[in-house]
């Protein structure tokens, strides 16, 4: 609706006057969950062929990702509590778009593991390596000792 437009009648115009509020969770303190955390993202995906209730939230050191297999009972979930830094690394790798953080999701071993967070990097051309010129210092210094 460019142009301020009113919306017609088959339109429908969604926009969010006010951020949901977090999941209610008795057991915050258990896994450390921040209970006044604020909720940046909150949808049902598909993760491993399982429907869970995806909440993305933060509060001013830590995101806090949530799943939640039955949002009736929201006091069964899997967390990951990631330092902000690593979760700003994470949304930029996903083109700063929540839907596709969650397509890196994963299940194993009933633990949530997030692609890129947990074991190898995504891509494997942003691995550092060590290019064979660096070595030379050493190599001096290797052959000055097998002289003596």
């Amino acid at each position: 609706m460019p142009g301020g437009e009113r919306p017609t009648q088959n339109q429908i115009n969604i926009v969010a006057k006010k951020r949901p509020p977090a999941m209610p969770i008795k057991n915050f303190d258990v896994h450390n969950v921040d209970p006044k955390r604020k909720v940046l993202y909150r949808n049902f995906h598909d993760v491993d062929g399982t429907i869970f209730l995806v909440e993305i939230s933060r509060n001013a050191l830590k995101v806090f990702i949530l799943l939640f297999p039955n949002f009736e009972c929201p006091d069964i979930y899997l967390s990951e509590i990631i330092p902000e830094k690593k979760a700003q690394k994470l949304m930029s790798d996903s083109d700063n778009m929540f839907e596709e953080l969650v397509k890196k999701f994963h299940i194993k071993y009933g633990k949530l593991q997030i692609q890129g967070y947990h074991g190898q990097a995504t891509d494997p051309r942003k691995i550092k390596s060590v290019s064979p010129g660096s070595f030379s210092r050493f190599a001096a210094a290797n052959s000055n000792l097998r002289k003596q």
